[in-house]
């Protein structure tokens, strides 16, 4: 198994361009709602820090696996490390995950999810780059439906530094 290496991120679109290709796949393969389709993503996202918090180097699918799983087969020593980091990530996440919860993604489906995710270190890259991904993601997948969204970052940073500029020159007048 590979180790994890650190990503550079430089364009946030490199992160969201993956998100959005594992959503995308979930949804047009596995016949689950945008929603279930984001549970789904997101609790693999949960598994893959977990194993990257505990250096356990679980979250991963050997190629010979994932041409097994391509092809049809039930490739059980991978579907059983994952329902067992899982149930490991539902232990130690106990306030997000319900004790019934449980993986509804096909094995076709998972295989793909981790091997699009399991060469990133998500711990190890920007913060910003992360972060930004993710909210757009979100924004696109659960908000957009409900007229809700995110501030853009740069829209956030601009009134931050007029509000600071305001607060002092109303400090100043005084």
């Amino acid at each position: 198994m590979e180790l994890l290496f650190d990503i550079e991120l430089s364009k946030e679109d490199n992160l969201l361009k993956r998100f959005e290709e594992i959503h995308d796949y979930i949804y047009a393969n596995d016949g689950l709602s945008p929603q279930q389709t984001l549970e789904e993503f997101v609790k693999i996202l949960f598994i893959k820090i977990f194993d990257e918090n505990k250096k356990l180097q679980q979250f991963s699918v050997a190629s010979d696996e994932w041409n097994e799983i391509k092809s049809g087969k039930n490739v059980s020593s991978f579907s059983d490390r994952i329902t067992s980091l899982f149930a490991q990530t539902q232990n130690e996440y106990q306030d997000i995950f319900d004790t019934d919860d449980r993986i509804k993604l096909s094995p076709n489906a998972l295989g793909f999810t981790i091997n699009k995710l399991q060469g990133i270190s998500l711990l190890g890259s920007s913060q910003d780059a992360k972060g930004l991904a993710f909210q757009k993601f979100l924004s696109h997948h659960e908000k957009d439906g409900r007229g809700q969204f995110f501030t853009p970052e740069p829209v956030s940073f601009t009134q931050t530094k007029m509000l600071k500029f305001f607060l002092l020159n109303a400090v100043c007048n005084f």
